[in-house]
């Protein structure tokens, strides 16, 4: 349902100009423009520029069987964005990442970097995460703790705590409209553009029509 609004405000924005046009109204046109164009907000955190960066997320024991197809899907989407937008960035294949993970009980993120010979680990812990608003309703909800660990040092250099992620904000998605599988990857496709907000420049114009 979310996935067409941005058709549907783009052609009501797009006619409202047109009428506004029409009736030589210049603010309302001028405030409908800044709307269209919306406006980028500066990255947060600029450590992942020009470094090494494996990119790796898990859940605990408690969660691990509701999410076990979930840590592996976000940690590659969260390293594609940053691959795409972060300036002369290197991200650590997510296979490679993905492999290590398979062979090792306890995700440390150090051992991870020192075994990829990444610079740098974005950890994203899982600590909250579901699919759906009761039985009949998709409506994703996710909380996360965000670290980026230096491995040489050996140290946490940065660390965050989002807010709550929920999408659809307002109204959740009926079952019997989609895949739980297709729900699952547009949920998460929305939460990895959340994470990296924190490290690539952003336009609010997409938290608009979220």
């Amino acid at each position: 349902m979310d996935r067409f609004l941005f058709r549907d405000r783009r052609y009501l924005i797009c006619a409202s100009l047109l009428m506004l046009g029409i009736c030589g109204c210049a603010a309302p046109i001028a405030t409908l423009l800044y709307v269209v164009k919306g406006r980028t907000t500066p990255a947060e955190c600029d450590l992942l520029e020009e470094k090494k960066v494996a990119v790796v997320c898990q859940a605990p024991a408690s969660m691990q069987f509701r999410t076990r197809y979930v840590t592996g899907e976000l940690s590659k989407l969260v390293a594609l964005g940053l691959e795409k937008h972060v300036r002369k960035i290197e991200i650590v294949d997510p296979r490679e990442v993905a492999e290590w993970v398979d062979e090792n009980d306890w995700i440390d993120p150090i051992e991870l970097g020192k075994a990829v010979n990444a610079d740098l680990v974005l950890a994203i812990d899982l600590e909250e995460f579901q699919l759906k608003d009761g039985q009949t309703l998709f409506r994703g909800k996710a909380n996360v703790l965000l670290k980026i660990h230096d491995v040489k040092e050996d140290e946490v250099i940065w660390e965050r705590i989002p807010s709550q992620v929920v999408w659809p904000k307002h109204v959740g998605i009926p079952v019997q409209e989609e895949q739980e599988h297709q729900f699952r990857l547009d949920y998460l496709n929305r939460l990895a553009f959340e994470i990296g907000k924190y490290f690539y420049a952003w336009d609010q114009y997409n938290d608009f029509l979220g």
